[in-house]
C-alpha cells in the first residue's frame, strides 16, 4: 500500500455550495464534484481565474463572501491600471503589478504583500484562501502566483501558471524580446532561470520532458490546479469517495498533474485502511464477498502512484 508523502498537507473544512438548479426551483445543494466539473467546463474565452479560485475556496470555507472579495480585486485592478498609465506597454503593466503587490506605498495602504515565512507551504486553511491573502498580505507559493496571475490576466498580459515540485510560479512572454521568462512571485515577481528553480526545487529530467514541471499550463489546466484544494479538503474530512470523484474530474483536464494522482492514490489507501485494515487484522480475514473490492482498491492505489512516478514525480514532491 502506498501513501502520499508529497507535502503541502492541507487541513481544511469542507462544505457544499448552494445554487439554484433552475429558474423557479427551490434552492438545492450542488455537490462539490458537480461544482468543480462545471467550473472546469468553462470555455477558455470565458474563464475568470478570480471567480474560479473563489468558487473553489467557498467549497472549502462556505462563509467566504465571494462578492466582497471580487470587489477587493476590482479595486486592486483599478489601482494597477492607474499606476500603469495611459496606453501602457506590457512592461509598464508588469511593473505596475509588481509595484502594487510588493512595494510599500499609498496604492496598497503601505502594506505590501509578503511571503509568509511562518507557513511557507500554506498548510493552514486561512493561508490557502485568496480572501485571507488579500486581508493579511501574507502569502505562499499558491496564493501569491494566483493573485499575480489574476491581475496580469485582467491586464491582458501573456502569462500562464507553471509548476515546480510543491510550488507554482508565472510564465511571462516578453513581447519586446520574444523570450519566455519565469517570474518568481514569492520573491518580488522578478525573473528566475530554469536552472535556479531546479536548484531550489530539484526535479528529474523525466518530469520536465513529460510536462510535469516548468511548462506553461493551459487556462483549463490552471483551473484544475486551483481545484486541488477541494480534493485536499475531502481527504482531511475523510470524504474519500468524493475526493476521488473530484480528482477524476481534475485529471480529465490535466493527466500530467502527478500531485493529484498521488492524492487520489492516497484516497484509495485511506479507503483500504478504513474499510479493511481497521476491521480485519489479516487479509485472510476479509470476507470473500468483500475481497473483490479490496483488490480493486489495492490495484488503483498502486496504479496511481505508478503513473505519478512514470511522469517523474517523487514521494518528496
Amino acid at each position: 500500500m502506498r501513501y502520499d508523502t508529497s507535502g503541502l498537507a492541507a487541513f481544511f473544512a469542507f462544505a457544499t455550495l448552494l445554487i439554484s438548479v433552475n429558474a423557479g426551483a427551490q434552492d438545492a445543494p450542488l455537490s462539490a464534484p458537480a461544482t468543480v466539473r462545471s467550473v472546469l467546463a468553462t470555455p477558455d474565452a470565458e474563464i475568470d481565474f478570480a471567480k474560479a479560485k473563489l468558487t473553489f475556496d467557498q467549497l472549502v470555507s462556505p462563509t467566504l463572501d465571494i462578492s466582497a472579495t471580487l470587489n477587493q480585486l476590482d479595486l486592486a485592478f483599478e489601482t494597477v491600471t492607474r499606476m500603469a498609465g495611459p496606453s501602457p506597454s506590457n512592461r509598464a503593466k508588469l511593473t505596475a503589478i509588481r509595484t502594487y503587490i510588493y512595494e510599500s506605498g499609498d496604492w496598497n495602504d503601505r502594506r505590501p504583500f509578503q511571503y509568509d515565512m511562518t507557513d511557507p507551504k500554506g498548510q493552514k486553511l486561512s493561508n490557502r484562501l485568496l480572501a485571507s491573502y488579500l486581508d493579511t498580505r501574507r502569502g505562499n507559493c499558491i496564493t501569491m502566483p494566483i493573485l499575480f496571475l489574476i491581475l496580469a490576466d485582467r491586464m491582458h498580459l501573456p502569462v500562464a501558471l507553471s509548476r515546480a515540485p510543491l510550488h507554482f510560479f508565472i510564465k511571462y512572454i516578453d513581447d519586446m524580446t520574444g523570450q519566455t521568462l519565469n517570474l518568481e512571485t514569492t520573491s518580488g515577481g522578478y525573473p528566475a532561470r530554469d536552472s535556479w528553480i531546479r536548484e531550489q526545487m530539484p526535479m528529474t529530467d523525466q518530469a520536465i520532458a513529460n510536462g510535469l514541471y516548468l511548462r506553461a499550463l493551459t487556462r483549463r489546466e490552471t483551473l484544475a490546479a486551483m481545484a486541488a484544494v477541494v480534493v485536499e479538503a475531502d481527504l482531511e474530512r475523510q470524504r474519500f469517495q468524493e475526493g476521488i470523484e473530484i480528482a477524476n474530474i481534475v485529471l480529465e483536464h490535466d493527466p500530467t498533474f502527478a500531485y493529484m494522482l498521488a492524492k487520489r492514490g492516497s484516497a484509495f489507501a485511506a479507503q483500504i485502511e478504513t474499510e479493511f485494515v481497521q476491521k480485519y487484522p489479516r487479509p485472510a480475514d476479509i470476507p470473500s464477498s468483500l475481497r473483490p473490492r479490496y483488490q480493486v482498491l489495492q490495484e488503483r492505489n498502486l496504479s496511481d502512484f505508478a503513473k505519478a512516478e512514470a511522469l517523474g514525480w517523487r514521494e518528496d514532491q
